[in-house]
């Protein structure tokens, strides 16, 4: 699965570990959910670069990472899920978004 990031807090020295660490939690549910191993890789883009990949298939999905959803991905051919954690600080949100017509990725998410 290929996952392209968003993250506007790029000067965060943390940036890496939790890329990685994302990127592993999400592969480990991939790989619970259909019994076999799901690997995810990921890579840092900017808006319009994961637009046009979640578009145009390159990218099975695109995390958002932060609160603000760039408004070229809010378009309406991408669902997009929301991620909030326990805590509810709404800063440390992170928002998924697949093609609309992804009913699978959907469904699971």
């Amino acid at each position: 699965m290929k996952v392209a990031i968003i993250n506007a807090d790029r000067h965060n020295p943390a940036n890496d570990r939790l890329h990685m660490a994302f990127a592993e939690s999400l592969g480990f549910q991939f790989s619970q959910y259909y019994n076999m191993p799901m690997p995810v890789k990921t890579v840092i883009l900017d808006a319009q670069e994961a637009s046009t990949g979640l578009s145009d298939g390159s990218y099975d999905m695109v995390a958002v990472i932060g609160a603000d959803i760039p408004s070229i991905l809010l378009k309406s051919d991408f669902q997009r899920f929301k991620a909030v954690p326990t805590t509810g600080n709404s800063k440390q949100v992170v928002c998924l978004l697949v093609q609309k017509d992804d009913k699978t990725l959907s469904a699971i998410l």
